[in-house]
Order: C-alpha cells, then sequence, then structure tokens
C-alpha cells in the first residue's frame, strides 16, 4: 500500500462477538453447520479498489454492490 493508490482490504475487529444465525446470512444458502455458535472477531468493512463494498453497521448489514465483478474465471482440469 501506498499513498494514493487504491486498496483491497478488510478492517477486521477482533473483540467483536456474535452468534451465527441464518437470518443474517447474505447468500441465499441458509445451512451451516455452526448455526448458533459464538465467535470472536469480525470483518466490519471491506474495501475493493479503494471503495467501501461491504460495511457491517451496528445494528443493520448493509452491502454494496456499484460496480460490475472484476474477477476472472479460473478453470482447474485434474491432472494439470
Amino acid at each position: 500500500m501506498s499513498i494514493g493508490a487504491t486498496a483491497d482490504i478488510c478492517i477486521f475487529d477482533p473483540k467483536a462477538h456474535w452468534i451465527l444465525s441464518a437470518d443474517k446470512f447474505v447468500s441465499r444458502g441458509r445451512n451451516s453447520p455452526f448455526l448458533g455458535w459464538e465467535f470472536t472477531g469480525r470483518v466490519t468493512h471491506t474495501l475493493v479498489g479503494g471503495e467501501v463494498v461491504f460495511e457491517l453497521a451496528a445494528r443493520n448489514l448493509r452491502h454494496k454492490t456499484t460496480r460490475a465483478p472484476r474477477g476472472a474465471l479460473v478453470v482447474f482440469t485434474a491432472g494439470q
């Protein structure tokens, strides 16, 4: 990282305590072997290209997707 450069970074709160519940899932899947578990530590913000794309507010889970995905499809073939 340097001054003026864009960043892909996560901001992590190592002291945050939370319980995993399906009603807070972002994906359509509602199944996890960790439902009901208590965790310590949580990502509070994610920046991609210097833009906030995820923010965990105190009482509201918010996701921002203002640009198209920039990743590339990677296909692995057995034996390579």
